[in-house]
């Protein structure tokens, strides 16, 4: 693309085959994340021919994982906004809204703006593509295409509405997509020692959600920051979620700094138990402890320590928990502080409160 702009069927088509790609990617529960053209590499292949290869993966992580102490990750302009939200779940219509991006510069005119309202596209591609590109970038993710699989398959119905016969054949013939360097990132970990610390001293401090919902006890010189769990709605609003730290600006860049996010789910509470959530948190860079059970405030929680991260910050603990009477499951996601141990994930549970 830098040496001009594509040819438009041929932009089609790679838009249409790096899409089919990235489906194989979501089938296996991988959200990529980072969708540029940058990422898009070409291989020749011994028999002739090209390979589309979707690299750099190092962001990628699993669908189920794609909440909670979630760094802000991504390409500017490129990523979706749901991406800059630490209470944000990103998931495969964050991809969705990569692969929009990518076919605005495929086939857009230079300098071409917002795609929420206008695309401009080049002369030549059939004007059903500008309705697929615009739902794929819509900003809120329920107005997208849920997955790349569904972008593909309206992208090619939208692609076939000028093209002829023989073009519309081609297209079909879609090469082998191979994937480099697959990697399932952790979404975040702390750099802690598995070695039973003492526990956290406590300030007289009370963090609470913006529905006064989750109340949680705050370790010495932490802070709450953010509420809601983007995402996870219930009659039109946000599920309560919040994340505490003692550096509000600096946890999601810092590797060294630590944090815990707090979240409550009347619907998760419907469909799944504590243990089986836990176990949907996978961290495939990090070893797993055995898991383990406390009862911390009259929850009985399921705890997962994972240690020796291999990208970010080196720990991190999965614990949920069903709240008494109906108030639902409590997700707590937590980067411990460096040194400390199972003592301080304890005294952090013992300190929430919900209803």
């Amino acid at each position: 693309m830098a040496a001009g702009p594509v040819p438009v069927d041929q932009g089609l088509a790679l838009l249409g085959e790096i899409a089919a790609g990235v489906a194989v990617l979501h089938a296996s529960g991988i959200v990529h994340r980072d969708l540029t053209p940058g990422n898009v590499l070409f291989r020749s292949r011994p028999a002739g021919g090209e390979q589309v290869m979707i690299a750099d993966l190092g962001l990628a992580k699993a669908v189920a994982a794609a909440s909670g102490l979630t760094a802000r990750a991504g390409t500017p302009g490129y990523m979706a906004p749901e991406q800059d939200d630490p209470l944000a779940v990103v998931d495969t219509r964050a991809d969705v809204y990569g692969l929009g991006r990518l076919g605005a510069v495929l086939l857009g005119t230079p300098g071409a703006g917002g795609f929420d309202t206008a695309i401009r596209l080049r002369d030549g591609v059939p004007e059903p593509v500008a309705g697929v590109l615009r739902r794929a970038t819509a900003r809120l993710p329920a107005s997208r295409y849920p997955d790349a699989a569904a972008f593909a398959a309206a992208l090619g119905r939208a692609a076939a509405a000028r093209a002829p016969v023989g073009t519309i054949a081609a297209r079909r013939r879609r090469r082998a997509v191979a994937f480099a360097g697959v990697l399932v990132a952790a979404v975040v970990s702390a750099t802690a020692s598995d070695s039973v610390g003492g526990q956290a001293p406590r300030d007289p401090g009370v963090a609470v959600d913006s529905t006064g919902r989750i109340r949680v006890a705050l370790p010495a010189g932490w802070r709450a920051t953010g509420s809601g769990w983007e995402g996870r709605w219930v009659g039109g609003a946000r599920e309560p979620a919040l994340v505490v730290t003692p550096a509000p600006d600096r946890w999601r860049s810092d590797p060294a700094v630590p944090a815990a996010f707090i979240g409550l789910s009347r619907e998760l509470a419907t469909r799944t138990t504590p243990a089986a959530f836990v176990a949907e948190q996978p961290h495939a860079e990090c070893l797993a402890a055995p898991v383990r059970t406390s009862r911390q405030a009259g929850i009985d929680w399921v705890v997962a320590l994972y240690t020796s991260c291999a990208s970010g910050k080196a720990v991190i603990v999965e614990t949920a928990g069903l709240a008494p009477g109906d108030a639902g499951l409590v997700y707590v996601q937590i980067a411990p502080p460096a040194g400390s141990g199972p003592a301080f994930v304890d005294t952090l549970l013992a300190g929430v409160r919900v209803r």
